[in-house]
């Protein structure tokens, strides 16, 4: 079977902490965060049927996935604990199936990988 190799680079990093799945059914506390600009994230009204057409029918017409595990976090409150403004750091959340990682830096970059 072919896998994918796919990079994530965070560039200006300052500080970074992984935290372990909080729960069998979740891996961050999804009910603290605002998830309406997440392209495939519920809306209000909408049952998970609609959800799942209007998710595939982004990322056919964008080719972008429409929840990718990778957010930003804004007005994040460790930023400002840890940099006061001075630094142009971005909270970045990455979410996986077992742990998350969070890191402060001040932008990113990802790159396709070669099938192996």
């Amino acid at each position: 079977m072919a896998a994918h190799t796919e990079w994530m680079t965070f560039f200006g990093a300052k500080s970074y902490r992984t935290r372990a799945a909080i729960s069998d059914r979740e891996v961050i506390a999804e009910a603290d965060y605002d998830w309406s600009a997440v392209p495939g994230a519920l809306r209000v009204g909408e049952n998970a049927v609609a959800n799942i057409k209007r998710a595939t029918d982004y990322w056919i017409l964008t080719g972008m996935s429409p929840d990718p595990g990778v957010y930003e976090i804004k007005q994040s409150p460790w930023v400002a604990e840890v940099s006061l403004g001075a630094d142009n750091l971005r909270h970045y959340m990455v979410v996986g199936d077992d742990d998350s990682v969070d890191v402060l830096a001040k932008g990113w970059d990802w790159e396709a990988g070669q099938t192996v």
